[in-house]
């Protein structure tokens, strides 16, 4: 419902005035004192009743005042007398509702009230009421996105405690990955083995010698010497590999633990980096929640709403009014009516901004204007419209 009539009469300061909107932007104009907030101001206490800033709402001199607000289905009549006010509701047919201020209430919601005056608020509220009407749990987004920062961050620490290596020991530590480490004891056993049998060729040998001038007569002893053969390998090789192995062998272990430790670094890159893959849909479907909703360069943080990376708070007055405004059309709001005080913040391309915003969505947005120029609005002076 937008306004279709509004009349002030002996409120405040002023003495008479009623404005009929033809257009979605009404800008209420004149120079300092003359009643311009008080116009704006009157609409709100017509529907909520006298606000405690309102000491004195009757005008100097008279005995009563009344504001009349005639929406699109409903006409609100609210007068102050001496002895308090009074409000009262008549439909399009004329007949008077019962319990009018339960009406006005429903009508203009807590929420709504909060919604209009949106940057007002500190961080906090701003983000917890921008939470409580968008139909989307961003929590969800922000919960999920810390539990795999959280995971990514284990990853890494764990990536670390894995060591560095330099591009040599990488090369080294893929060719050794498939070696085989030999057993220090049973080289050596198999040493000894082959030494004792060069002992045994060699003891038969100079047997052989010894009993060379009894080869007649040991003629079958010594044929069953011959018997003994060297079947030993290359004794000084296997000497040489005993000496050289544990060393090899170290080597082999080491360049093994740096091949596995690279395949781990490798599959802690690959989970860190699908980590934060995911930390980037999550932001960008935040992102895609808030566009759908139409608030564009809006981030919800963990305290405080970002506007184009920056507080909300620290954004031009100019920004917050049109975040505030998309943010109120948002709420789908029953009276769709929302007021911009001190107007004159507003360049010309923020105003045609808001006319499109206001025509595409069909709502009233009333901006005082202090200015002398007759022509950019109903003009208020000394307490009336006089044009």
């Amino acid at each position: 419902m937008k306004i279709k009539k509004l009349l002030l009469e002996n409120y405040k300061i002023i003495k008479f005035a009623q404005i009929e909107p033809t257009e979605n932007i009404i800008f209420i104009v004149g120079k300092n004192a003359q009643g311009k907030s008080t116009i704006m101001k009157g609409f709100w206490e017509a529907i909520v009743g006298k606000s405690k800033e309102t000491l004195q709402p009757i005008r100097e001199g008279e005995d009563k005042a009344k504001i009349e607000v005639e929406l699109d289905d409903f006409k609100i009549v609210r007068e102050f007398t001496k002895q308090g006010t009074k409000v009262s509701v008549f439909n399009k047919d004329g007949y008077q509702i019962s319990s009018p201020q339960d009406f006005l209430n429903k009508l203009s919601d807590k929420k709504n009230i909060h919604i209009r005056n949106f940057t007002q608020l500190n961080d906090k509220d701003q983000r917890q009421l921008l939470l409580s009407i968008l139909d989307i749990n961003i929590d969800q987004f922000d919960n999920k996105r810390k539990e795999i920062y959280d995971r990514r961050h284990l990853i890494g620490l764990e990536k670390k405690t894995l060591g560095e290596y330099d591009k040599d020991e990488i090369e080294i530590a893929t060719e050794y990955k498939d070696k085989t480490v030999i057993s220090i004891s049973d080289l050596s056993k198999k040493f000894n083995d082959e030494k004792q049998k060069r002992n045994n060729y060699t003891n038969a040998q100079n047997e052989i010698l010894s009993l060379s001038q009894q080869i007649i007569e040991l003629q079958k002893l010594m044929e069953a010497k011959k018997q003994i053969l060297d079947t030993t390998e290359n004794l000084e090789e296997l000497e040489k590999q005993l000496n050289n192995q544990e060393s090899e062998n170290e080597k082999i272990n080491y360049y093994k633990n740096v091949y596995q430790a690279i395949r781990q670094i490798e599959l802690k890159d690959n989970e860190y980096n699908s980590l934060s893959t995911q930390i980037t849909d999550i932001d960008t479907q935040k992102k895609n929640e808030l566009h759908k909703c139409n608030l564009e360069n809006l981030e919800i943080g963990d305290e405080y709403i970002k506007y184009k990376g920056q507080p909300l708070s620290q954004a031009s007055s100019s920004e917050q009014i049109l975040v505030n405004l998309n943010l109120f059309i948002k709420s789908n709001p029953k009276l769709r009516v929302f007021l911009i005080q001190n107007g004159n913040i507003l360049d010309d391309d923020t105003i045609k901004k808001i006319d499109v915003i206001a025509k595409e969505n069909d709502i009233n947005v009333w901006i005082e204007y202090v200015s002398e120029d007759k022509e950019k609005g109903f003009y208020l002076e000394d307490g009336e419209i006089i044009k």
